[in-house]
């Protein structure tokens, strides 16, 4: 991980969307990165910063007592880190994994908790986004519903590879997608014969054929 200033010209060369923060809360704020599966936050360790991703990629894991781990959401520009935390709706927080390199935003808890919680825009906007992420879950499960597996499967490896490469794993993405570890491999090997990925020691996509394959729920 690399700490650094606030640098507003560096944000905008990685960040396509405008900040939703003023001048002053910026100038104490740093620029995180991160590389690939580098811990952005333990479940273990105190929350010290509110992040803002702004490039990359990130999951969202829960440690299970027998030592697995069980993915929760997976994170994109524009999602928040520690937000629950921050308006007391979440005392424990989850660990954070950077999938591929990621760049964050990072404003000190403490100031956050100070100026943001009275900030009534700031609070508007996180009500949003937290009502946003809420309807995207239910989405997410009525979408399970009515497609067949491996169209979601085939959407989320669209979202979640990092230059192509599918990095997760099996066991993992069988509880996330809900359905058995044989189903999710008799897929993926269906998807390799059909030329969708071609699996070496890395399962590396195609992602014009992928989105070929995405088309047909269309037709």
């Amino acid at each position: 991980m690399k700490k650094l200033k606030f640098n507003q010209e560096t944000a905008a060369n990685i960040y396509n969307a405008a900040l939703p923060f003023d001048q002053h809360i910026l100038s104490i704020s740093y620029l995180m990165t991160y590389g690939n599966k580098e811990w952005i936050q333990h479940a273990s360790n105190s929350i010290d910063y509110l992040y803002l991703l702004l490039d990359g990629k990130a999951k969202l894991v829960k440690g299970e007592a027998n030592g697995k781990q069980a993915i929760l959401q997976f994170l994109y520009p524009g999602d928040f880190i520690g937000e629950l935390t921050l308006v007391g709706a979440e005392k424990t927080t989850k660990d954070i994994i950077s999938i591929g390199n990621s760049v964050c935003l990072a404003i000190p808890m403490f100031y956050a908790e100070k100026h943001l919680l009275t900030d009534n825009a700031f609070l508007r906007m996180i009500s949003q986004y937290t009502g946003t992420k809420l309807l995207e879950r239910t989405e997410r499960a009525i979408h399970s519903q009515l497609y067949e597996f491996k169209y979601r499967l085939a959407e989320l490896l669209l979202t979640i590879t990092v230059d192509d490469i599918y990095q997760e794993k099996h066991t993992e993405m069988a509880e996330y997608l809900g359905v058995s570890y044989r189903h999710l491999l008799y897929t993926f090997q269906h998807f390799r014969d059909q030329g969708l990925i071609d699996k070496g020691k890395k399962i590396k996509i195609n992602r014009t054929k992928l989105s070929h394959f995405l088309e047909e729920r269309m037709q």
